[in-house]
């Protein structure tokens, strides 16, 4: 494999990720219906896939039932660098602790 960042911007690689991701986005709008759903990870890091996520995604639920804005619904997380995962374990190792 190659690694995402030596894939040109404009290869078809980013539109095949970003459906199969949009995909997994409304699977989990149709079963869950969360209030947010948040990508993390290498392939979500290029700043170039939250847009061709949520318009996908848009594409594919097409209107099929209301979700909130876009922009709000998927998300990346709020830490950057991968801390959010980092401190979700630490949250998690405190309350295994506590048991």
């Amino acid at each position: 494999g190659i690694r995402g960042e030596l894939i040109e911007l404009n290869s078809e690689v980013w539109d095949v990720q970003a459906y199969y991701i949009a995909q997994a986005a409304v699977q989990a709008t149709l079963l869950y219906r969360p209030q947010v759903i948040v990508f993390g990870g290498g392939v979500m890091a290029q700043e170039h896939m939250l847009k061709r996520v949520r318009d996908k995604f848009t594409a594919l639920l097409n209107g099929y039932v209301p979700v909130p804005d876009v922009t709000e619904y998927i998300v990346t997380p709020g830490v950057s660098e991968n801390g959010s995962a980092t401190l979700g374990n630490f949250a998690l190792a405190k309350k295994v602790s506590e048991r």
